[in-house]
């Protein structure tokens, strides 16, 4: 796991950050809105947020809960990077740390690090990404 002082990270990786913050607004989830931002040799190959398919309304929730359909911020990029390029050796910017599944996502394809704002409702997933031996750091800008 990284430090998570905020002038760990260079200006630059600062603005990857705030760019998930603004990719979040596009959501039309009402819990929680997250963004996401693939990094690849200092080069944007995707970025997504939560939301529904193509296709499907764009509701995000049920009356207690996300909607089966509900696609994350995480799994939308690496869907993109199957039009774009390979997620393996990337750094994830996101507004939120992965919830356990995405962060599986996330060891099997060989993301590098994850850089995030907020902790998701579990810390589940930053226990995969430390098993998965992928570098992960909770920053503040």
């Amino acid at each position: 796991m990284l430090t998570g002082k905020k002038d760990d990270i260079s200006e630059l990786q600062k603005c990857y950050l705030r760019y998930a913050s603004d990719i979040a607004d596009l959501s039309k989830a009402e819990r929680l809105r997250v963004g996401s931002v693939f990094v690849k040799s200092g080069n944007i190959i995707a970025f997504g947020y939560n939301g529904t398919p193509s296709g499907f309304p764009n509701s995000c929730e049920l009356e207690k809960k996300t909607k089966p359909e509900v696609i994350h911020a995480e799994e939308n990029c690496l869907l993109k990077c199957l039009e774009t390029s390979s997620p393996f050796g990337a750094d994830v910017y996101s507004t939120h740390s992965p919830c356990p599944h995405c962060a599986a996502l996330m060891v099997q394809v060989g993301i590098n690090k994850v850089y995030y704002l907020f902790h998701y409702f579990t810390t589940e997933g930053l226990v995969i990404l430390t098993n998965g031996e992928v570098q992960h750091q909770k920053v503040d800008i």
